[in-house]
């Protein structure tokens, strides 16, 4: 039995922890899908001084049903050697590319559509650039054309 959590029992577990026992997680996200669902893979990244970070979401939609699901996370820390911001949404690029990638093969979805969703114009700029790379879009990227 599935149990799908509603808004109304989010915190449930927290006055209940017995509640814990009716969530279930599906293994296998397209499973019941079926071939009419149309679905679409996500990433959104983001950078800070601090850290930066990105999540894949598959996003499917069944006869006008639209459902998410978080598939994937990772977030790192910054380097200790201070770093500008958009060398940091380079990374913060590089690791969604990095997430879809493994998506895509674990679960055979080479031919979902997919978007990659940033804030940072910079990294974009660098990423559409045809001009000589400097060292460090070079080794950050391994051809940020690929994105």
């Amino acid at each position: 039995m599935n149990c799908v959590i509603t808004i109304d029992r989010n915190f449930a577990w927290r006055r209940d922890p017995d509640q814990l026992n009716l969530i279930r997680i599906p293994q296998d996200m397209t499973a019941t899908l079926g071939k009419e669902a149309s679905l679409q893979l996500h990433a959104f990244s983001y950078a800070s001084q601090d850290a930066y970070a990105a999540v894949i979401f598959l996003r499917a939609c069944v006869n006008e049903l639209v459902s998410s699901q978080l598939l994937l996370a990772k977030s790192k820390i910054a380097p200790l050697k201070r770093s500008t911001i958009p060398r940091l949404e380079l990374l913060e690029g590089l690791i969604a590319r990095t997430l879809m990638s493994q998506i895509k093969e674990a679960l055979n979805m080479h031919n979902v559509i997919t978007y990659f969703w940033s804030d940072s114009t910079t990294a974009l700029a660098w990423i559409r650039r045809d001009l000589n790379w400097n060292t460090f879009v070079r080794n950050s990227g391994r051809n940020p054309q690929v994105f």
